[in-house]
């Protein structure tokens, strides 16, 4: 009984600390949405990429920089992605924060995960040449941006 107690006690800790860990990473983050997508991009995927002098900005469900990252679907012309920064060791932290981006993209793709960084050039993606998050969060037209199909 007092080693079950000892593998319960154990086992509280190790979650306890591990939400605590992931929480430090992966926070509440703003979004981006974009609008106004044509019907034929329904049921694919998209993910943002921007820059930023505090490292690389991502718009996606998960960022995973060493294996596939799980991309977001667009649904009746719209996607909402979570925003995230690439902070001092590789790590994502959630893009909650004012901040204006220039030279950013978001590339459309068929399938629901991709390699981060990678760019996927015969894509098709919409340019923006900047946008202005509040929070960590912004809502564009499609149209605000350069549609490269």
């Amino acid at each position: 009984m007092t080693n079950r107690k000892f593998t319960l006690r154990v086992f509280i800790m190790v979650l306890v600390f591990g939400i605590a860990a992931v929480g430090q990473v992966y926070g509440q983050s703003g979004t981006f949405t974009l609008t106004d997508i044509p019907a034929k991009f329904n049921g694919k995927y998209a993910c943002f990429y921007g820059g930023a002098e505090f490292g690389g900005v991502l718009g996606t469900t998960n960022p995973n920089t060493g294996d596939l990252t799980k991309l977001t679907m667009i649904n009746n012309g719209v996607v909402v992605l979570p925003m995230w920064y690439e902070s001092s060791g590789g790590m994502f932290r959630s893009l909650d924060f004012d901040y204006t981006i220039t030279g950013c993209y978001i590339i459309f793709y068929d399938e629901p995960e991709a390699y981060l960084w990678y760019t996927y050039e015969e894509l098709p993606r919409v340019i923006f040449e900047r946008i202005t998050l509040v929070s960590g969060s912004a809502t564009m037209s499609i149209k605000d941006g350069d549609l490269k199909e």
